[in-house]
């Protein structure tokens, strides 16, 4: 049995870190290979939220519920630069809603989250904001009470 990589060590200096080691390079943004820009962060966590601010829940959540998941599970929509009227996003929510959509976020490769998870996270909200408790809002949402009172944590915050 080899054990000669056990030993390898045994003389060496001791590495110790200095304390500029400790900062992460990533919170000096010249340091930062890749500059990380909040609104790509925010397009690609909620864009189906992004959507119902630009043309409305009903329609947004329609929209995503014609789009096929892919293999991934993910509902993947490109949004023009130019609003066509016989465009797939015209047929489902109307030529309005495209213009508004295209205007807003044209040229875009957007990820659309389920949109059932979706309105029972909004209802979620709503129930919240109405006052009621979270105990109350898990069980007719049918979300965990450690969700929801995480949720209501964090609105009391923002």
């Amino acid at each position: 049995m080899n054990l000669s990589y056990i030993h390898s060590n045994v003389g060496a200096p001791k590495k110790t870190r200095s304390p500029h080691s400790l900062v992460h390079r990533h919170q000096d943004p010249d340091s930062h290979p890749f500059p990380v820009v909040l609104e790509n962060l925010l397009m690609k966590s909620n864009n189906l939220q992004m959507v119902s601010d630009v043309i409305g829940r009903e329609r947004a959540v329609s929209l995503a519920r014609a789009i096929n998941p892919d293999s991934t599970g993910h509902r993947r929509l490109y949004v023009p630069a130019e609003p066509v009227p016989g465009h797939f996003i015209a047929a489902v929510v109307g030529y309005p809603a495209l213009y508004d959509l295209c205007r807003a976020m044209g040229r875009s490769q957007l990820t659309l989250e389920c949109p059932d998870r979706f309105m029972r996270r909004e209802r979620m909200l709503d129930l919240l904001r109405s006052g009621m408790t979270p105990s109350r809002v898990a069980r007719i949402v049918g979300l965990s009470r450690s969700y929801v009172s995480r949720v209501c944590t964090r609105m009391r915050y923002a």
